[in-house]
């Protein structure tokens, strides 16, 4: 038994499909925002999108075309609309189909199934049926979230009521009951071998290359009838086609065998199905299976697998099938390929849960093909621990097939678990170890034979994805026996036009690695930026057997360009500057420093692509440091910056100066130097003392100022001194720091006029300025940029006390610009300077570091 949302893993690709047609979803549907005119109870309308559905212009979208299709707006929460790419799905049904309700044969059920994806989403799954004017179908998204789209009610108007809900809400709502599989695995001729022994199907060991295809019998009882939205027999029999097509594309992805079903019996209210334990109140499914046997063991009518679509049941048996194996066996009462699966029959919120029934019928076929639950002693080992054969959870269950004893703990889990009753969602599978088994188990049976159609089908590359240019992948197909040979095609536009690919002309159908009839090449992916990149797997001789891929996949070329540092910079020995860069089609990339130029490089470290990487730097002074970002898993792909410079950090106080009396009761600047200094997330913090000294107090915050700002303004002490002292401490580096050379005066008499401090500062208004070469040994050029005109610059070279070392030169007239001034220091000693511009009362510095 399963009756938990899961959702298919597999096939993104299909058969039949030349170019996609775009759908805008407002073009049938009409979404309900009112509460006041909902139609549907308050505790569903709170949790679902509700929208109504105009019949003939869905039909018209879906049915016009059988081709893909690009879905736009599709509601998927009630916030939230999508675009959903979209491709045919293979029916169960075809003219071989018998349908009847009671003993009136009736017509085959209208219904198209579609598959695909979320954009954006990669990861996500979508199956939706078009069922006789009902939308029906199951959204999982990629972050796990799983949503039925599903009508409301028995409507067979032309405009009708849907919900996009999610599945646990549906299930709280309905408050519906755990049940359990009651299929008796103790009476088995089935041998499963040990996980040490086995050898699985691979692409090196193929023990069949031929899809295969099981006949079915699908038989509803009233009780299926009677529940939401199936009270009529198109309806009735459009759930049960829309139902196996999505049971169908399991086992086609897992096993590469397809359901067709041979024939549809509903009984209705009118017409009821006559079995003593199928009604509400005397529903027991284990009872009903021998009541089915009984029913359909002497009847010669076609089939390979008989289910019967019961209510959920009263004994809290779910799903139950005729033992472990039955498949090919219709005479033998205890190993029969017979199944009973309980569909939900909400009366409160009359709504479908379609991916938990898709997953009870699953589940208990999975019994019918040989496969026992993952928790049983003989998959040796067991493949899950959710149940135990002691242990108990959720409303005491516990299984007594389980393998192990005491308390349950919980896995991932699979079709075949007991997982779903801990409430966490599980993926639609089989699981590797289930799936190579059972499809090894068919390989013997004499009753599955290969589809009576031609069929490829393309599974790799998927729709909705970007692949990089250059990259070498595969091209990866199932072909029905049939087929021998392929021509595989690339398209750019979308099928407008098709290239073939190197190499993919009279290709062997089963060529390469393969299994279960799958065919694979390698493919380099070409470099054509495309958004509307398509493979096309045909028939050689018949061109008209063909499939191509879900939706357009994207080819990109690979991306990496570094952003920061680009060159120029200086950074100081204790910082650490933020390596930046761009990236496209990148995972991983590793960051190297060179201390030579490039002569030299050593691993920094590694980091995600779309990550930067704080760069430490050696306690080492060089003008040739370099950085390059590779890709981790392509070093040719590489980007690096220019030369940057590392030093050791110097700061050096400006002002106030010894002498200079600021004003207790008026804001003052302190202003200092810096050398060796790139970062605005480098700090110094500011000190003053009043006893030449003796103590100190903070002027800044913990935090620090910004170093490379230069200037910072104080509203000074209440406390007068005629000894006062300021120190700046570079934060980082406590060793760096400059304090005043002399004591200064705080003031506290009124008027108070400040001297020295304000005479001269500099002004970051005033210009920019930069200088080149930095390092310098003789000649230097500053290019400065002034906001207004001065009528008089002159140029000074200071040491770092703030004193006159050298007066460079003057210049007449500078209209508003840039500017560029040459000056010579070729008789100016090595050593740390600030080349100085001053323009009245104005003035700008930059550090300057002579070197010979």
């Amino acid at each position: 038994m399963k009756f938990i949302s899961l959702f298919l893993v597999g096939l993104l690709c299909t058969a039949t499909v030349i170019s996609a047609v775009e759908i805008n979803s407002r073009q049938f549907i009409s979404m309900n925002t009112s509460s006041s005119h909902s139609k549907v109870p308050a505790t569903l309308s709170n949790v679902a999108v509700e929208f109504s559905i105009n019949v003939p212009a869905m039909a018209a979208a879906f049915k016009s075309s059988y081709s893909n299709i690009t879905l736009t707006e599709f509601p998927i929460s009630k916030t939230e609309t999508a675009t959903l790419y979209l491709t045919p799905s293979h029916s169960v049904i075809d003219t071989r189909s018998e349908f009847y309700a009671g003993s009136k044969r009736i017509g085959l059920p209208d219904v198209i199934s579609y598959k695909g994806a979320i954009e954006g989403e990669p990861n996500s799954k979508v199956l939706l049926n078009y069922a006789n004017g009902d939308l029906v179908g199951s959204i999982r998204r990629e972050n796990g979230e799983r949503l039925t789209v599903s009508p409301y009610g028995s409507s067979k108007t032309d405009e009708r009521t849907h919900t996009v809900a999610p599945g646990a809400s549906i299930e709280q709502i309905t408050n519906r009951p755990l049940f359990k599989c009651g299929t008796d695995e103790s009476v088995s001729n089935v041998d499963i071998p040990p996980a040490s022994v086995r050898k699985d199907k691979s692409a090196a060991e193929i023990l069949s290359t031929k899809p295969l295809e099981v006949e079915i019998i699908v038989e509803t009882t009233t009780g299926f009838f009677t529940g939401p939205g199936r009270n009529d027999e198109d309806k009735a029999g459009a759930y049960v086609v829309a139902l196996y097509n999505m049971v169908s594309l399991i086992y086609e992805e897992e096993m590469n065998m397809t359901y067709h079903i041979n024939k549809v019996q509903i009984w209705t209210v009118d017409d009821p199905d006559n079995y003593e334990f199928s009604g509400a109140t005397t529903g027991h499914n284990d009872s009903l299976l021998t009541e089915v046997v009984e029913r359909w063991r002497g009847r010669s009518i076609q089939r390979d697998l008989v289910n019967v679509l019961s209510r959920p049941g009263a004994s809290r048996i779910l799903g139950i099938a005729r033992g472990i194996g039955g498949i090919c066996n219709n005479t033998d009462g205890s190993l029969s390929a017979y199944a009973v699966c309980g569909i939900s029959n909400y009366g409160e919120v009359p709504t479908f849960a379609y991916d938990d029934e898709v997953a009870t019928i699953a589940h208990e076929n999975g019994h019918v093909f040989g496969a026992k639950h993952t928790h049983n002693c003989d998959w040796k080992p067991p493949l899950d621990s959710c149940t135990t054969k002691t242990g108990s959870f959720n409303d005491n269950f516990f299984s007594g097939d389980a393998c192990n004893e005491g308390t349950p703990i919980y896995n991932t889990g699979s079709i075949m678990s007991y997982c779903h009753l801990w409430g966490r969602g599980l993926p639609m599978t089989f699981l590797p170890r289930v799936y190579n088994f059972l499809r090894n188990e068919m390989e013997g049976k004499s009753c599955l034979k290969e589809p009576g159609t031609s069929l490829v089908r393309v599974q790799l590359p998927r729709g909705n994805q970007v692949l990089k240019s250059g990259l070498d992948t595969v091209i990866h197909w199932t072909a029905s026996s049939d087929i021998q040979k392929v021509r595989i095609e690339f398209s750019s536009d979308e099928g407008v036009t098709w290239e073939t690919v190197p190499g993919g002309d009279n290709v062997d159908a089963k060529q390469g690695s393969r299994d279960y009839g799958q065919g694979t090449i390698p493919w380099k992916v070409p470099a054509a930026n495309t958004k509307k990149g398509l493979i096309r797997v045909s028939n050689q001789v018949d061109g008209s057997v063909f499939g191509t891929c879900l939706a357009p996949f994207s080819i990109e070329s690979t991306v990496l360009t570094i952003q920061n540092p680009l060159g120029g910079e200086t950074f100081g020995q204790s910082e650490k500057p933020e390596v930046q860069w761009k990236s496209s089609l990148v995972n991983n990339v590793k960051i190297e420093l060179s201390t030579d130029g490039g002569g030299s490089w050593t691993t920094a470290g590694s980091a995600a692509a779309t990550g930067t990487f704080s760069l430490e730097l050696p306690r080492i002074e060089t003008n040739s440091a370099m950085v390059r970002v590779s890709d981790a898993s392509n070093n040719n792909l590489v980007s690096q910056s220019g030369k940057f410079s590392i030093g050791k950090e110097w700061v050096g106080l400006r002002t106030p100066h010894g002498g200079d009396t600021v004003c207790a009761s008026q804001p003052f600047t302190i202003a200092w130097y810096t050398n060796n200094i790139g970062l605005s997330t480098s700090k110094v913090r500011i000190y003053y003392s009043t006893d030449n000294g003796t103590s100190w107090s903070n002027v800044t915050n913990v935090v620090g100022a910004e170093a490379r700002a230069g200037t910072y303004t104080w509203s000074g002490t209440k406390i007068a001194s005629t000894s006062a002292l300021v120190k700046i401490v570079y934060k980082a580096d406590t060793s760096v720091s400059s304090m005043s050379q002399k004591v200064f005066t705080i003031s506290s008499k009124t008027p108070c006029t400040p001297v020295g401090v304000d005479e001269q500062t500099q002004d970051i208004h005033f210009a920019t300025m930069s200088i080149s070469p930095n390092p310098i040994s003789s000649q230097g050029t500053a290019t400065v940029e002034f906001p207004a005109p001065c009528a008089r610059i002159e140029c000074s070279l200071v040491d770092t006390k703030g004193a006159l070392v050298a007066v460079l030169g003057s210049y007449e007239n500078l209209s508003i610009g840039k500017h560029e001034l040459s000056f010579d220091i070729s008789n100016v000693a090595s050593g740390s300077y600030f080349l100085t511009l001053s323009c009245g009362g104005q003035r700008v510095s930059a550090p300057l570091t002579i070197l010979r």
